[in-house]
């Protein structure tokens, strides 16, 4: 919390109180995966009399000064290691998906890329998580990801829903990168039903869909943290779980949200941990592949509001 009275009644009792060896624990693990990084003084230092300039990034690390005081420690927006984890989860789902439709199995090294980096400048996609993830994971052989949730066509990926915000609002959005349409499914929702963060709520309807929420907060940068928008409202049935296992409240957007994270303030899933869950339920069955890829339609995600099935929409593990 930023401050002691600022977000939680401290005296609830279902606040996800935590060991501190829990707390030790996640430091420990967000320092060995360099998420978390102590600078040396010279890094990002200007320059002196007598003295030149400091490297603009670690040269072990490529972790930079925060532009916040919380020396010598800074959080990286994302590891080369979140990057290579998701392209291994990401190829396994998609090998899988096209085994299941029938589809030979092609060379990896000789499929074309996702995306090219001229359509990510097109798209005013600045470098990052979704720049290096665009532009290094391979074209799969289908269409369907998940049930009713496709990859775009390269207009709609050009035709990014929160352009506009970023020149309607340079200031109130300057280092925050903006929401970026990863997969589509059909239907609108308005901004503000989707529980994305003003100024980006002022939009009247965006596409449901994956998207990376880039920077829901300026001092907790996590590029690849997502936000899943169905067209559909789960919750009503009583069912559905936010990942730290809260009942979703009719939402279009809670489902692999956590309501709240005991270790970092909006900090949304990993993408990751989205796909891992998506393998899962096709290498189960429980989704249903064909030529195209996952079938079934938007209609399959109500079984996340079912007493049967609610369990399979969980992510296993809360990331920081």
């Amino acid at each position: 919390m930023p401050t002691y009275h600022h977000v939680f009644d401290l005296q609830k009792p279902d606040l996800p109180w935590q060991p501190l060896e829990a707390i030790l624990s996640a430091y420990v693990d967000m320092t060995e995966a360099e998420k978390a990084v102590a600078l040396h003084w010279y890094v990002g230092a200007p320059a002196t009399e007598g003295q030149e300039a400091g490297p603009k990034s670690d040269p072990q690390t490529g972790a930079r000064r925060s532009r916040y005081n919380t020396q010598p420690w800074t959080l990286q927006p994302y590891t080369l290691g979140d990057l290579n984890k998701c392209l291994v989860v990401w190829r396994k789902l998609f090998n899988v998906i096209e085994q299941k439709a029938g589809i030979p199995q092609g060379d990896d090294s000789k499929s074309s890329t996702l995306c090219s980096k001229s359509a990510l400048t097109a798209a005013g996609v600045p470098r990052g998580f979704a720049y290096d993830l665009l532009s290094h994971a391979r074209q799969p052989q289908i269409w369907f990801i998940a049930p009713g949730m496709r990859l775009p066509k390269v207009e709609e990926f050009l035709d990014q829903p929160f352009r506009s915000i970023q020149q309607k609002y340079p200031k109130e959005t300057e280092h925050i990168k903006m929401p970026f349409l990863f997969f589509r499914c059909e239907g609108t929702v308005s901004a503000k039903e989707a529980k994305f963060r003003w100024p980006f709520s002022t939009v009247e309807k965006v596409p449901c869909g994956l998207y990376l929420d880039a920077f829901p907060d300026k001092q907790s940068p996590f590029e690849d943290a997502c936000r899943l928008v169905l067209p559909i409202r789960l919750g009503g049935n009583h069912y559905a779980r936010t990942s730290d296992f809260r009942p979703i409240r009719k939402s279009y957007s809670d489902l692999y949200q956590s309501e709240i994270n005991p270790f970092v303030m909006r900090h949304g899933p990993k993408l990751i941990a989205i796909l891992e869950n998506w393998l899962e339920n096709v290498e189960s069955g429980h989704w249903s592949v064909n030529e195209k890829g996952v079938s079934g339609g938007i209609g399959v995600w109500r079984a996340a509001d079912t007493r049967d099935d609610w369990w399979r929409y969980q992510s296993k593990h809360l990331s920081v």
